[in-house]
């Protein structure tokens, strides 16, 4: 992908510490790296940003984070230090729209967040005066997206620019190996359907809470059903509402949900967080642990529900096998024919 002007300036730098860390959760039985975190507000285009970055000696993968409509960057603080912590650079921006024809005025994310973020990075690798310098993985970029956010990113893997997501040109970066989103769904207002998501093989995770009643359990998996390439996982969080990826619980300025969850609001914003980096584990670091987790029926968290589809064995590696053996009993049979003669 080619590097855009730089348009990014540091603002400053912010040390946060976790101490919120659930180590012996059931879920964790071999447990992942974890990092303390760190932060440094800065601009990318006109967006105010939070970038949240590991103290690490290695290259970490990069996340780009869009928020739910109407719900600002500082709602999401404890997410997403809490995901950062497992390893990922992550940018969590405000981007502010006027939508005249309805009658809209406030914080919407769009794509053009994606690739705005992936050149900031970009640029941040390679300047020795950057906190950042040196510490990213280019290659391997994961989109998370809340409410309106996980709609702009289901779309993302689609590589299309569709009003609300996306107001000017979209085109997926070869980076993006992976989604997931809290409180997501394609279901389309306007035509009262739910839309197919051609992801073109784009592993794709939801992340649902059971008692969401904004974009309800219900929507979600009629959007699972109608992802038409594994790998997908839809990740329930039991007793989890709308809000429970926020710091509190209805956000100031934001559509309130009308059910109140009945999961503490931290433990379900950890929680969250760390089936979203599970998710992303499996995805762009090929961690088996998490890729087990998610699909192949490990977890003994009873606060959690997994329905998953992995790609399936590819039909070549068996048939390769088969051809093998019976080429190594043609040659034994001719051996032995010879050994007679």
């Amino acid at each position: 992908m080619k590097t855009l002007p730089k348009l990014t300036f540091s603002l400053g730098l912010i040390p946060l510490t976790l101490f919120s860390v659930l180590i012996d959760s059931p879920v964790y039985g071999q447990s992942f790296s974890r990092y303390s975190v760190n932060s440094l507000m800065t601009t990318i285009e006109s967006d105010e940003t939070d970038i949240y970055y590991p103290q690490s000696l290695e290259p970490l993968p990069m996340v780009v984070f869009l928020t739910g409509a109407l719900v600002e960057k500082e709602q999401y603080t404890q997410f997403a230090q809490e995901l950062a912590s497992y390893g990922f650079i992550v940018a969590l921006s405000n981007h502010r729209q006027v939508i005249p024809a309805f009658n809209f005025d406030g914080q919407l994310p769009e794509l053009s967040q994606i690739t705005n973020t992936l050149n900031y990075f970009q640029q941040e690798h390679e300047n020795s005066a950057s906190p950042l310098f040196g510490k990213i993985n280019l290659e391997l970029l994961g989109a998370v997206g809340h409410s309106h956010g996980g709609g702009a990113v289901l779309q993302s893997t689609e590589g299309q620019c569709n009003f609300p997501f996306c107001t000017g040109t979209f085109e997926r970066p070869s980076e993006l190996k992976a989604v997931i989103g809290y409180g997501m769904n394609r279901f389309n207002f306007f035509t009262n359907q739910f839309e197919v998501t051609n992801n073109q093989g784009i592993p794709i995770g939801f992340i649902q809470g059971s008692l969401d009643g904004i974009a309800t359990p219900d929507e979600a998996i009629n959007t699972f059903n109608l992802v038409q390439s594994p790998p997908k996982a839809l990740i329930t969080i039991d007793g989890a509402n709308h809000y429970s990826i926020t710091d509190i619980n209805n956000p100031l300025g934001a559509n309130p949900d009308p059910q109140e969850a009945t999961l503490n609001q931290l433990e379900a914003n950890q929680l969250i967080a760390q089936w979203t980096a599970i998710f992303l584990l499996a995805h762009l670091e090929n961690n088996s642990t998490a890729y087990n987790l998610i699909y192949r029926d490990t977890n003994t968290d009873a606060r959690v529900s997994i329905i998953s589809q992995s790609v399936p064995e590819p039909t070549g590696t068996k048939g390769f096998i088969l051809i093998t053996i019976l080429g190594l009993l043609g040659l034994i049979q001719v051996h032995l024919k010879s050994s007679v003669s």
